[in-house]
């Protein structure tokens, strides 16, 4: 998964990116990285509360986080994760984290981000918005 997960990204950023790992408890670094980006592999969970696509077990989407993504955007997927690996409905899913977010737990956006998403390895058995 490390090489699936660098590929979101052009090498020059990806080398130097933190990349996490799914296991059965969540995302976890693997690699510790020095630019503030982080690469991962997104799951099905992501496309909650949709439930055709979030319950997609193929789904393999690289990404690459810049800094103020990894610090905004980041949290709210690994969430989304760590909810579907519990069994949690895609729409309870979608209500934790705006909930979340309407808390304050989650970090709210601070300016632009963006992701890379360049992978040609990526699963594109459907589309997820």
């Amino acid at each position: 998964m490390l090489a699936l997960a660098r590929s979101a990204a052009p090498e020059r950023i990806s080398s130097r990116a933190t990349i996490k790992v799914l296991t059965p408890n969540g995302y976890e670094v693997s690699v510790e990285g020095d630019n503030g980006f982080v690469c991962m592999v997104m799951r099905s969970w992501s496309a909650a509360p949709d439930p055709e696509a979030s319950y997609y077990a193929r789904l393999r989407a690289p990404i690459c986080f810049d800094p103020v993504a990894a610090r905004t955007v980041a949290p709210a997927e690994e969430l989304r994760t760590s909810l579907g690996l519990k069994g949690t409905p895609p729409q309870a899913i979608a209500n934790e984290v705006a909930a979340r977010y309407g808390r304050g737990d989650l970090p709210r956006m601070e300016g632009v981000a963006f992701a890379y998403m360049w992978s040609a390895m990526q699963d594109r058995g459907i589309l997820v918005a």
